[in-house]
């Protein structure tokens, strides 16, 4: 299960911030974050903006494009910004 903690959101902004605990189960081969584990940091954190915003929904489409890995250690930091609603 990932550790979630809420950190922060802004009406204004139309922004959520959370924080994630890094964990050893998380690690690939790579010992770097695996790639499902920051899908699903992504789509907790969509979710989360999308009720924020919204109210009850779900993610009903989700794309990603990795740039890099993610380091274990410490907190990762999600911060979802909205650019389009609907």
């Amino acid at each position: 299960m990932l550790e979630l903690e809420y950190d922060d959101s802004d009406v204004a902004e139309q922004t959520v911030t959370l924080k994630f605990n890094t964990m050893e189960w998380q690690s690939n081969q790579f010992s770097k974050i695996a790639g499902a584990v920051t899908a699903a940091i992504m789509e907790t954190a969509i979710g989360t903006m999308a009720n924020f915003i919204a109210g009850n929904s779900v993610t009903s489409d989700m794309q990603i494009s990795y740039v890099s890995a993610l380091n274990m250690g410490g907190k990762l930091t999600a911060k979802i910004y909205l650019v389009k609603a609907g």
